[in-house]
């Protein structure tokens, strides 16, 4: 027998009561002083018969009593019958979650996520199921509860610790919400596969910094499953070492200035006991730039932009390959021409110099980096900067208004088609007997048609620039066009009548399913209603195969229509968007939807800054290359073939070089800002998100202990052997009530003076 609160069994010790209350010496009652008896000294009484035990079956009854009732509230139960199931204890689901992000390269953080996950290793039972998770902006999987499962109990903590040693801390972001998400579901699908001698639910125990640039967002969406605990073991928290960090500047385009000018931003920490640092470039030759570095100020918890000039390379002439560019920099200025020397000579002397230093200032800058020095952690105090490249495109229009026409199309793809710093699109007028491709100039990116009626000769060379691939947009401005878009489409004829719209129309039917609308898929982007159509051309498509209406009018009537051409594309839009025929070039529509056109199938606005595992796109001409290859920072060239159109191996910070037949630019991966926001995460923004913390975490036996006591609470609820020992104590004190109170009327004494 057990019992729940032995403590109470100390209340046996009330049975002594009545036998000390027997054999108290009492003075007999009554005195009466007597003054014969007043100088004699008193002596105690004799103890007679009366003052012994010659009631000794009332005091067992009494003595019984107490003794049931002190056994009742120490909660007796039997537990000999399940001693074998109690210390028995089922396996968890133990999910160890590993942070390896760029913030865990601090000095001494990743030692101290190593000696704790070894330390959460040492604790788990042999029964445990385990698993091992790894994270950053990515999850990966080392060890799964399947293959522990597969493993003897006493070789799971082993194999954990063989596959703990094969992570190393990465130089990517930390996503912490989609780490913690993918756990959970890791612990779901596990508990759907249980055993019988596993338990309910599972615990996370996570390993990691708890850094405020954490993101949490897939956390929103997720229900925290409530079976499903977390324990927080912080890393890196106390070492008494302060951070600061170097970013980009976003959201501007200063960087891609050819003069080498950058913005950047510094961020220190809030707990920062620096707060001077410097900035210093070093170009990929080594050497340093910006002269003696330039000095920064950023109180703790603050940060502070700068904008700095990057050192130029020099260039010289594309006609004079054997110059020196570097004595070209460091030469010193022209001499002045002799007096005889004519003034014609005079201005050409001056002109070539002013041409040659316009060319050193408007050279773009050396791709390198940008270090920070002075501060504590070095993990996010390098900025790679590279030039944008800026890559030309061409379009080809074959109409005759000019350039300045506002009624005409032209002076709109002028203006929806400007220059930025990744692209320069040039609009060329394509005279009737001028031949549309040639050995010498890139085919043009795309075709603006604005009247179909073109000669024979001009109709061949279409249909031979859409057989190799090629993009064309023909815009119906007249019904009397409708046999030459019949040949273009390739189709015996066409019907195409002027629509009699009274009014206007709008369009009312659009696909946002294909590419050219998807990106006003959006409710907030879809509203095309504000758009009015003065004019357009009714195109009847009867049995066509390969025309798919992108949109259509509020009458039904085909607005944008795509025609498939081998490998060409081919967009017939049946209203124009100068002023005459629709408000198109007034909304904010028109711009993306040329841009739709324009940068489809190859082409992606490449940047020169990208964050790690960021998917480089890679230019239309090097996509269409058969062979690219891009050096990495760690000088390893990776090889892609059949016109790869990005490169994702982007895992390691640097300076990479992309490289093809006919081209050659270079890019940069640096770290993502959140990182450098070291200090700690507040465990509230976790629970405001659903999860479930667990308290402290308890060593094994202590757990053994606990659980022994609940299964002990369990087996006293169950057997309630207190209420027979209540109900037994009970008749023994109306037994010993009835028997005193007998004895008590058969001596004359008063009940109570029977003993």
């Amino acid at each position: 027998m057990s019992f729940l609160t032995p403590l109470y069994i100390a209340g046996m010790l009330a049975v002594s009561l009545p036998i000390v209350l027997h054999l108290i010496r009492r003075t007999p009652k009554g005195r009466l002083p007597f003054s014969s008896l007043m100088f004699l000294t008193p002596s105690p009484p004799r103890l007679t018969r009366r003052s012994r035990l010659d009631q000794l079956l009332l005091l067992l009854l009494r003595g019984l009593a107490l003794t049931l009732l002190a056994l009742a509230f120490a909660r007796p139960f039997w537990r000999a019958s399940t001693e074998s199931q109690v210390d028995t204890a089922p396996g968890r689901r133990v999910a160890v979650l590993l942070d390896t992000s760029a913030s865990m390269r601090r000095t001494g953080v990743w030692e101290d996520a190593l000696r704790q996950a070894n330390e959460v290793l040492d604790e788990l039972r042999p029964a445990d199921r385990v698993a091992l998770i790894t994270f950053d902006d990515r999850v990966r999987t080392l060890v799964d509860f399947e293959e522990t499962d597969r493993v003897e109990p006493g070789r799971r903590a082993e194999l954990v610790r063989q596959r703990l040693a094969q992570a190393a801390p990465t130089w990517a972001e930390t996503d912490l919400g989609l780490a913690l998400v993918a756990a959970a579901e890791a612990l779901a699908e596990a508990e759907s596969r249980q055993e019988a001698k596993v338990v309910t639910g599972g615990q996370i125990m996570l390993i990691s910094d708890l850094q405020q640039g954490s993101r949490l967002e897939s956390l929103d969406a997720f229900a925290w499953p409530q079976e499903i605990q977390l324990s927080l073991h912080p890393v890196g928290q106390e070492s008494g070492r302060t951070n600061a960090g170097i970013h980009l500047v976003a959201g501007g385009d200063d960087h891609d200035a050819a003069d080498g000018r950058i913005r950047v931003r510094v961020v220190n920490a809030p707990d920062a006991t620096r707060e001077q640092f410097r900035l210093q470039w070093i170009g990929e030759d080594g050497r340093a730039g910006l002269r003696e570095g330039e000095d920064v100020y950023v109180p703790p918890g603050e940060s502070r932009t700068v904008q700095l000039d990057l050192p130029v390379v020099p260039s010289v002439a594309a006609d004079d390959p054997n110059s020196d560019a570097d004595a070209v920099a460091q030469s010193p200025p022209a001499e002045q021409p002799p007096a005889e020397q004519s003034s014609t000579g005079a201005a050409q002397v001056d002109e070539e110099a002013n041409e040659q230093q316009v060319a050193l200032q408007t050279a773009p800058f050396e791709a390198g980096s940008l270090q920070l020095l002075g501060d504590d952690e070095a993990f996010d105090n390098t900025l790679h900067v590279a030039p944008r490249r800026q890559a030309e495109l061409s379009i080809a229009y074959l109409g005759d208004d000019a350039a300045d026409d506002t009624q005409g199309l032209r002076y709109y793809l002028d203006i929806a088609f400007s220059e930025t710093p990744s692209r320069k699109i040039n609009i060329r007028t394509y005279t009737p007997g001028e031949p549309l491709t040639a050995p010498e100039l890139p085919p043009p990116r795309l075709v603006v048609l604005p009247d179909p009626a073109v000669p024979q000769d001009r109709l061949d060379q279409l249909r031979e620039y859409l057989g190799q691939g090629g993009r064309m947009l023909v815009v119906l401005r007249t019904a009397d066009s409708a046999e030459q878009v019949a040949r273009l489409v390739g189709k015996p004829e066409m019907k195409i009548a002027e629509a009699d719209d009274q009014s206007y129309a709008m369009l009312g039917s659009i696909d946002f399913g294909h590419a050219m609308f998807s990106a006003f898929a959006d409710p907030r982007f879809s509203d095309f209603t504000k758009i009015q159509f003065w004019k357009h051309r009714r195109v009847q498509l009867d049995d066509w195969d390969g025309a798919h209406v992108l949109a259509r009018f509020d009458n039904g009537d085909p607005a944008m229509i795509e025609f498939r051409q081998g490998e060409g594309t081919l967009w017939l839009w049946t209203s124009g968007w100068n002023p005459g025929d629709s408000q198109l070039a007034r909304s904010s529509k028109f711009v993306p939807l040329l841009g739709r056109m324009l940068l489809s199938r190859g082409w992606t606005d490449a940047a020169a800054q990208y964050f790690v595992h960021d998917a480089v796109p890679l230019r239309a001409r090097a996509a269409a290359a058969d062979e690219v290859t891009v050096r990495d920072p760690d000088g390893t060239d990776h090889l892609l073939r059949e016109a790869a159109q990005s490169f994702d191996a982007t895992g390691t910070p640097g300076v990479y070089t992309l490289a093809s037949a006919d081209q050659t630019e270079s890019f940069a991966i640096n770290l993502a800002a959140s990182e450098s926001l070291t200090s700690p995460l507040d465990s509230a923004q976790l629970e405001q998100r659903g999860v479930l913390l667990a308290g402290k975490q308890l060593t094994a036996e202590v757990e053994a202990q606990q659980r022994r006591q609940m299964r002990d609470v369990e087996l006293e609820g169950q057997q309630k052997m207190w209420r027979h020992l209540i109900l037994i104590a009970l008749v023994a004190l109306i037994g010993e009530t009835w028997l005193a109170g007998r004895r008590a009327r058969a001596s004359g004494l008063p009940p109570g003076e029977s003993s």
